[in-house]
């Protein structure tokens, strides 16, 4: 089976998604992202937090909504269920560090979990043994 990248890139961009003035605050939703399946919707930031995995650390990120006049990656799916955080609470403290401005979220670890939960197992693959990448491997269907 050949995969056709430009039908791909076409089906993802004419995609039927959430407008903006469809969210609630502080709701889980399914998304299309770069780096995760599900998103809490942070209308003060026109975004959703998101858990993301890169260079073997699990952590907090934010992607915009695909209308929003920044760098657009999102297009939420589907409404999921109200998060247990309110859109207010995740907010980005800063705060001085070796002359550096540091930023953090409060409850971070709380709100991570929370995420983490939702995504499929495949999100982890990094930080997965090698037993399990080997497995996942044999799963996916060859890029014919």
């Amino acid at each position: 089976m050949k995969i056709k990248v430009k039908e791909t890139i076409k089906a993802v961009k004419h995609m039927e998604y959430l407008k903006m003035d469809q969210l609630k605050a502080g709701y889980l939703y399914k998304i299309m992202a770069r780096h995760a399946n599900y998103g809490i919707w942070l209308p003060q930031r026109q975004g959703f937090i998101t858990s993301r995995i890169n260079s073997g650390s699990n952590f907090l990120f934010e992607e915009c909504h695909w209308d929003c006049e920044a760098f657009a990656t999102v297009k939420p799916l589907e409404e999921i269920e109200k998060s247990p955080f309110s859109a207010e609470e995740i907010n980005i403290e800063y705060s001085e560090k070796n002359s550096k401005k540091v930023f953090r979220y409060p409850k971070s670890k709380e709100i991570l979990g929370y995420l983490n939960k939702f995504e499929p197992k495949e999100h982890f693959f990094e930080l997965l043994s090698k037993e399990e990448q080997d497995k996942i491997r044999k799963s996916w269907k060859p890029w014919r």
